[in-house]
């Protein structure tokens, strides 16, 4: 039953997890490992959606109440359906499997200054 049951979660695949999580916004993103954008769109995005559909609530009559919401909701599910999956990638949250497929980082080279000391310049 277990075998089973990890297999499954293997084989899932993990972008329509983050659509479905999305039913929070800012959830998939979280998902898929997109902290910075998952904390922004979970705290800033959704406090800055229900001041914007209240607002505009008055203007058209509550329509607004139904509409900002479901359209931020979308949009966030379709961005967190699309975005990369980084679920192993971080080598800090996985410190274990450095060389297993873990992206590296560039090292960042100082642009080339020139000769060095001593060396003449043609």
């Amino acid at each position: 039953m277990r075998s089973e049951t990890l297999h499954a979660w293997r084989s899932v695949d993990r972008n329509l997890i983050a659509l479905l999580a999305s039913v929070i916004p800012g959830a998939g993103h979280l998902y898929k490992r997109h902290y910075l954008i998952g904390f922004t769109i979970l705290i800033g995005g959704n406090l800055l959606m229900v001041f914007t559909a209240v607002l505009l609530g008055f203007a058209t009559f509550g329509l607004s109440m139904i509409v900002v919401p479901a359209l931020y909701i979308a949009g966030v599910a379709a961005y967190a359906y699309d975005i990369e999956d980084l679920h192993g990638k971080h080598r800090w949250l996985h410190p274990w499997r450095a060389g297993e497929g873990v992206v590296e980082t560039p090292d960042l080279k100082k642009p080339d200054a020139g000769p060095e000391e001593g060396e003449a310049r043609s």
